[in-house]
């Protein structure tokens, strides 16, 4: 009779703690659920988002920026953390391009190269010069 009421004591804490942990880790999982749906925003950086010692301010980034392609026009977007707003460490050499949707890479940033669709091969564009406001506008030479 020991025994059995033993054995019952032992099943019977085993199924409370099977239970405990299917319950904690079902709110754990919707806790992450409601983390991750939070919508994402897309957008140009704010022009109040630059200061004046020449950083940006990454709390008035959206999580997504567009992406311009060689004609200047929007071909997806990047995400702020790619841009290296939050830790200062500059752009990334490739950074994913997103689609409308925030989820569907559609292509890359490529330095030197800039938008290249999926499935297209860097090297088979051509690279350019980036001017920025601190160049004089020249090419560099060899």
């Amino acid at each position: 009779m020991v025994t059995r009421n033993r054995l019952e004591g032992r099943a019977g804490r085993r199924l409370r703690l099977a239970v405990i942990g299917t319950v904690v880790g079902m709110v754990v999982l919707v806790g992450t659920a409601v983390a991750v749906d939070r919508e994402m925003t897309k957008g140009r950086i704010p022009s109040g988002a630059f200061r004046s010692d020449g950083t940006v301010d990454p709390n008035q980034v959206p999580d997504f920026v567009p992406a311009l392609g060689r004609d200047g026009e929007v071909v997806g977007y990047v995400t702020r953390q790619d841009l290296g707003l939050d830790d200062n460490t500059g752009e990334a050499q490739v950074m994913a391009v997103y689609g409308d949707d925030l989820s569907t890479v559609i292509g890359h940033m490529v330095a030197g190269v800039g938008y290249v669709p999926l499935g297209t091969d860097p090297a088979s564009l051509p690279t350019f010069h980036i001017v920025t406001s601190a160049d004089d506008g020249k090419a560099p030479t060899p």
